[in-house]
């Protein structure tokens, strides 16, 4: 059964190609654009992996990561954020715990094996 990725990208075509992206490498994505929506649909779908703008309308990529990361039920699910707001990609160490953070612009390729990496594809 292939993992499902939930992506939270509040901008419709950038999240198209995510989803894309992930559909194609045989995954199954699940996406939204508002933070508001994140926490039901963890509870819905139970995703391996979410990919997290940190800019969003409704609740921002920090507060949601804090919630995710600080809730028994979902403190193992892993985290990418996704942020124009950071330089370069970084491993484990922010504050809010992301699993990985990933600068805008990306190469989805480079995200792709990310995933992989994290997910241990």
């Amino acid at each position: 059964m292939p993992h499902t990725i939930l992506v939270v990208e509040d901008e419709p075509d950038l999240r198209e190609v995510i989803v894309d992206c992930l559909k194609g490498a045989g995954y199954t994505a699940v996406s939204c654009g508002d933070g508001n929506q994140v926490l039901g649909l963890i509870r819905q779908h139970a995703p391996s992996l979410v990919i997290l703008d940190l800019q969003l309308p409704g609740m921002n990529g920090w507060k949601l990561c804090h919630l995710i990361k600080s809730n028994p039920a979902t403190a193992r699910l892993l985290i990418v954020a996704l942020s124009g707001l950071i330089e370069e990609d970084s491993g484990a160490g922010d504050t809010d715990r992301f699993d990985y953070m990933i600068a805008k612009p990306f190469d989805p390729d480079a995200l792709l094996n990310r995933l992989r990496k994290l997910l241990k594809d």
